[in-house]
């Protein structure tokens, strides 16, 4: 989380993968049999179609690291998993607290993911 809870970082790092476009080399083989070339503009599309999904995806990680108390309840579930590495036991103090945790995990992720740039 760190590189996303950084405003600046984020903001550059988002903005580096919204203006990358891969392109093929001629003579580009796949390492795989394929009957048919594949047409520039359908490979610009692909990846453009693909570039933007992972984008919003990113964006969403980029709110919650950002979010002081999504992070704070990551933190405070790590320590609890790391003090019960064979898992939690069902009805124990940890085990209602993790799963208190991870349910406003999981609303602070619904509101990162309706939240619009």
């Amino acid at each position: 989380m760190a590189v996303w809870s950084d405003t600046d970082s984020a903001a550059l790092m988002l903005s580096d993968l919204e203006s990358f476009m891969p392109e093929r080399s001629d003579g580009y083989q796949p390492g795989w049999v394929s009957n048919k070339a594949i047409d520039d503009e359908v490979y610009a599309a692909a990846i453009g179609e693909q570039r933007q999904y992972r984008l919003g995806q990113l964006r969403v990680v980029a709110r919650l690291g950002q979010n002081d108390n999504y992070v704070a309840l990551s933190e405070e579930l790590a320590a609890l998993q790391a003090a019960n590495l064979a898992g939690f036991n069902a009805g124990t103090t940890d085990s209602k607290r993790a799963n208190t945790i991870m349910e406003a995990m999981a609303e602070l992720y619904d509101a990162a993911s309706q939240a619009q740039d």
